[in-house]
């Protein structure tokens, strides 16, 4: 799901670089070492795999499988307290997005200006 830039932080860019610098660029749920800011695709899989091995095609194939990211683990973008950030490569994260998926969607669709309708007792859905 695309980033809501204006239900962040403004400096998120710089807030979550740090965290991702802290967590020494290495995902906190499955260990996976990833891209660092400014770093060549070809640059990391040379750094981080034998030159064309799987593992080196994969990363040259797929890079957004090293990509990292900071989740919030409540999905809640204004709560930036320690316990509620993890750096997570983005596999991880949409792993994590996925439990919230349906929820997210509605309020995202709220927040532009879709509103929502809901069943009283009594009332037939229409077919």
């Amino acid at each position: 799901m695309p980033l809501e830039r204006d239900r962040y932080r403004p400096d998120w860019d710089d807030f979550s670089h740090k965290l991702k610098c802290a967590a020494n660029w290495t995902c906190q749920q499955c260990g996976k070492v990833c891209r660092q800011k400014g770093e060549s695709v070809e640059a990391f899989a040379n750094r981080r795999f034998e030159p064309k091995s799987a593992a080196w095609v994969d990363a040259i194939a797929h890079p957004q499988r090293y990509c990292l990211t900071v989740a919030h683990l409540d999905q809640n973008p204004a709560n930036d307290e320690p316990d509620n950030l993890q750096a997570l490569c983005a596999p991880c994260h949409l792993r994590h997005d996925r439990l919230h998926l349906a929820s997210n969607t509605y309020a995202k669709r709220e927040r532009r200006g879709q509103l929502r309708l809901e069943l009283r007792a009594g009332d037939e859905a229409i077919a």
